[in-house]
């Protein structure tokens, strides 16, 4: 579950309800992960160089998430919209390498 900054006590505190009595566990996991968006038409070139997933809009729909490996980094790719604006979640520590990847990737020819 992503929410707003700031939000996490709310989110905890609301699943931790809605699970009581369940055989269940909350954790808030938000120092430990970050997101990189990504948007326009030549986003998606720049995910495939780095990612096996079809990320074609008949295959990834609008609201599609996956956890796949982009650059070799464990993550969790999301649609966000149709321009598209792709968000891209990993552990805080990988976010420098991928971020240089992507950087790269973004100004290779396709």
């Amino acid at each position: 579950i992503v929410g707003a900054p700031g939000e996490e006590g709310m989110l905890v505190a609301t699943l931790e309800t809605a699970l009581a009595g369940l055989h269940a566990s909350v954790v808030d996991v938000t120092g430990s992960r970050t997101t990189i968006e990504l948007a326009g038409a030549a986003s998606v070139g720049v995910l495939r160089k780095g990612c096996a997933l079809d990320l074609h809009e008949r295959a990834f729909a609008l609201g599609g998430c996956a956890s796949t490996l982009l650059a070799r980094v464990p993550v969790v790719i999301e649609r966000r919209d149709a321009a598209p604006t792709w968000r891209v979640g990993m552990r805080r520590s990988f976010a420098s390498h991928l971020a240089d990847w992507l950087l790269d990737a973004a100004i290779e020819p396709a």
